[in-house]
Parts: structure tokens; sequence; C-alpha cells
């Protein structure tokens, strides 16, 4: 048991901390329990630290921890003053007719009636006493202490009352004049005659201790420099140090004060216009339903008399929002006529539409987009005759008459005549009046031009290929265009029959 103690005197037991990480150990890692107990801290036996070795003490213990173990060992006790009756006669102090009283309160008065005077008198006041007594006339009891502290008591809280900070500014004592002056009824009756005997006393003590209280009392700091080195200052104020503050760091706080009040104040706009609207929509439920109690009583009444019509004004019409950009005005004009029923009735039928209708309309819309397309290709050409193998647009002077149900006339095949070589040209030779005849005459006083890229009716499959291969028609360069692809390929052809 000894070495135990030995071992577990010397292990400190701290308290558990938040901070600090605790093992946590499971019951299949615990290798015995007496490694535990000897972890653990010293027992607690209620007694101070000194006393633990006392003899009586560890006797005890160890007796008592034998009889634990079942073991035999001598009982030991702790010895004890004996027992002595008491004198002191309970009954006749406390009688045995005990009635419960009403209340438990039977008086109730302040501390400070129970305390006394506050002033208490020192060396000083005992020799001032000595000597008071000393001149006090024949006939005349003494001055008594507690009469002498009651008026001591007196000039100094009429002091402190009329000049609280006497101390500071060295204001001169209160004359006796103004002393007397403040004793009422309240105060007891010898208290006047008395201020006069110990008057010259207290006023020369209050000018010797710099006119502060006499009365002990706390001492708080003065501001002064002495304050530091007096140990029997309390209550000090702690300086605290100064946070340096920057700029920067103002500016933070005051955006996040910014932020925050601004934040604060969306949120409670919110709050009040949901409010709004949450009125709005319960006095919008309450016009709701007194609508509709009058819309039954107007049914009721147009039963009874047997009045037909005005049935739109038992219905709510939802009004149709109107187009971004137009106007009230454009929206009605825009807005289609219903088409009345036969007999001037209505009814859900009668805005519906037979099929004969919708295809008619169908048709009348495809027929006037053709119509459309045709007058757009008649300007296109005016000024031109189309000379194209299948035109659109006849001749206006070989037109189609559709009264006489005749076709236009075909139009003779014309070959024109062979152009002159290409090098005549260069060698400045003249055309024959014949050739220039043939030309002019080859001239339409018309322009025309191609609408497709399909061949021309005097130009065949055959020709058009060899005017794409210009060797075979013994020029050196292709067709610069159209005409002179013609003219090429009829002078070719020309060639061929002549052979």
């Amino acid at each position: 048991m000894s070495t135990t103690r030995a071992t577990t005197k010397n292990v400190r037991v701290r308290k558990l901390n938040v901070k600090a990480n605790i093992q946590i150990v499971r019951e299949d890692q615990v290798d015995s329990l007496i490694d535990l107990d000897q972890e653990r801290g010293p027992a607690d036996f209620g007694v101070e630290k000194s006393e633990e070795n006392e003899y009586h003490l560890q006797q005890a213990i160890k007796a008592s921890q034998a009889q634990k173990q079942d073991a035999k060992l001598q009982d030991a006790y702790i010895p004890t003053p004996p027992s002595i009756a008491s004198e002191v006669k309970y009954d006749a102090l406390h009688p045995k007719g005990f009635q419960q009283p009403a209340t438990y309160i039977r008086s109730s008065a302040t501390v400070e009636d129970c305390a006394g005077i506050p002033y208490c008198m020192d060396e000083e006041d005992e020799l001032a006493l000595k000597v008071i007594n000393k001149h006090v006339a024949n006939g005349q009891q003494p001055v008594s202490e507690d009469q002498f502290e009651e008026v001591m008591n007196f000039f100094e809280e009429t002091s402190a009352t009329r000049q609280p900070f006497a101390a500071v500014d060295s204001t001169p004592v209160l004359p006796l004049e103004e002393l007397e002056e403040q004793i009422d009824d309240g105060h007891p009756g010898f208290l006047r005659p008395l201020c006069k005997l110990i008057y010259e006393h207290w006023s020369a003590r209050r000018s010797r201790n710099g006119h502060r209280s006499l009365s002990p009392h706390l001492k708080f700091e003065t501001g002064q420099e002495s304050d530091d080195s007096d140990p029997y200052v309390c209550f000090r104020r702690r300086e605290l140090r100064q946070i340096r503050k920057t700029r920067n760091r103002d500016a933070q706080s005051a955006e996040k004060l910014r932020k925050l009040r601004l934040e604060l104040e969306t949120a409670r706009n919110i709050l009040l216009l949901v409010k709004r609207r949450e009125l709005m929509r319960k006095e919008v439920i309450e016009i709701d339903r007194q609508v509709f109690e009058q819309r039954l009583a107007f049914r009721e009444t147009k039963r009874k008399l047997n009045i037909k019509g005005d049935e739109e004004l038992l219905v709510n019409v939802k009004k149709q929002k109107l187009p971004q950009g137009m106007s009230t005005n454009q929206a009605a004009l825009a807005q289609q006529l219903r088409m009345p029923l036969a007999g001037g009735a209505s009814g859900p039928g009668a805005d519906l539409r037979t099929l004969d209708e919708v295809q008619s309309e169908r048709m009348r819309v495809i027929n006037n987009e053709i119509q459309i397309n045709i007058d757009k290709h008649i300007r296109w050409n005016e000024g031109f005759v189309d000379k194209t193998k299948e035109p659109l647009t006849p001749d206006a002077e070989h037109a189609f008459d559709p009264q006489s149900g005749q076709f236009r006339e075909a139009m003779p095949a014309t070959y024109l005549p062979t152009p002159p070589a290409s090098h005549s040209d260069e060698e400045g030779i003249e055309p024959t009046a014949t050739e220039s005849e043939l030309k002019d005459a080859s001239r339409a006083s018309t322009p025309f031009r191609y609408a497709t890229d399909g061949v021309d009716s005097f130009v065949d499959r055959t020709s058009a290929r060899m005017v794409s291969r210009a060797f075979l028609i013994g020029t050196s360069r292709p067709p610069e265009s159209a005409s002179a692809a013609a003219l090429l390929a009829a002078q070719h052809k020309g060639k061929g029959k002549q052979t």
C-alpha cells in the first residue's frame, strides 16, 4: 500500500481540457486493472494535506481496507474528545406551547441603523475628549464617547454634502454658523450645545488633513504621480493598448457596415411589399366574395321576374394583354369582329367555319400569290423579247389569242451568213456590201436575253459540243459570248453541207 501511494503521489492529475487530445482506449486494449489503479491519483480522505500522515488516521484507513478484504486486523479508531452535557436549559428558553406565527418577519431594520455611528474615535480624539471634559463647567455632565462620535459624524456628513470637492480646490472649512443651520429635529438634543465645544478640534484636524474626510475610507486614484508607488490605492485603472487603425481597415469596416445596412433595408422593403401584396390579395378575395353574393341575388331576381339577357354580367371576363408596342386603339382595330349568326342569335358555334369556307379561302390565297408572281415577271420582262426555247412570256405581236383558240405560228429556221476569217480584220480587209446587208438584217431592233441556260432553237447538241472545242472550228480562241458561239456553230454546219 505504501509503495502504491508513493508511486501515485508523483502522478499529477490534470483537469480535462477541450483543446487537449485524449487517448481513447478500448476494453481489449487494457492489460489489467492494476495499471489503471496505479495511474489513478491519490484518494481524497477529507482532511488537509498536512494531516494525511497522522498516525491514527492511517491506522483507521488500514483497518477499513482490511475489513473489505476479510482480513483479521485489530480495529482502530481516531481519538476524539468526550461529549459533555450542556447546562443550557432549552425547555425554559423554548416553551412547548409554540404557535405558528402569521409571518416570520418581526422587525425590519437597515444595516446602517444596526451598525450605529460610522465615525470611530482614534488616539487624537481621545486626547481631545479629555481636554474638553476638563474645561466643562461645574454642574454639567462630561461629554461621553458616543456623544463625541455623534457630533464628529455630523460635521463630516455636513461637510461632504456642502463641500464635496473641498480636497481638490482647498476650500476653507465650513464655519460653525453654517453647521448649526443644518441641525433639525431629527438630530438628538445634545448636538447643538456640544458643537461649540468640539468644533475647534474638528476644524484643526480637517485643516491638517488637507480638507479630506477624517473617517477612514478606500483610497482611489487621484491622477497624481504618487499613486503609482502607493500600495494602498485600490481599483486602479487598467491601461489598454490602443490598436493601430489604418485607413484601409476603416474603409473596409465602413464598406461592411454600408453593405449590411443596404441588405437590411432591402430585406425590410421586401417584407413591407409582401405585406402590402397580401393585404391587397385579402381585399381582392373579399371583393370577389361580395361580387359572387350579389350575382347570386341578381340571378334569383332575374328568375323571379323572368328577365332574359345580361348573361355576361355573371361571368368574369379577363382583360387580354396587349402586345408589346401596341396601343389600346391599335389592338381594338386589329381585333376581328365576330359575324353574328342568322336571326341575330349568339352562341358557342357563332365563330365556327365550315370545311368549304376553309378550302375556298386557301385557294383564294394561292391564286392571289400566283397572280402576284405573274405581274412581277411581266414587269421584269418589259423592254425585252424572250428568245429562249420555251419562253414564259410570248411576244406581244405573236401573243396567243384565247378567243380564236389558235397558237402562234412557228418561226422558220434561219441561219446567219458565214463571217469572214479571223485574220481579215487584222489585215484591214473591208467587208463586202452583201455581208454588210446580212449583218444589218441579222441585228434585232429589240434587245433580247436568254432567261435559261438551255440550247437555242437553231443550235443542236452536236453543234454545242463542237463549239466547246475551239480547235475543231479552226480558231485559236473560244467564243466570247452566246451570239459568237451561235455564229461559229452555223459556220461549221454550212461547211459540212458544202462538203
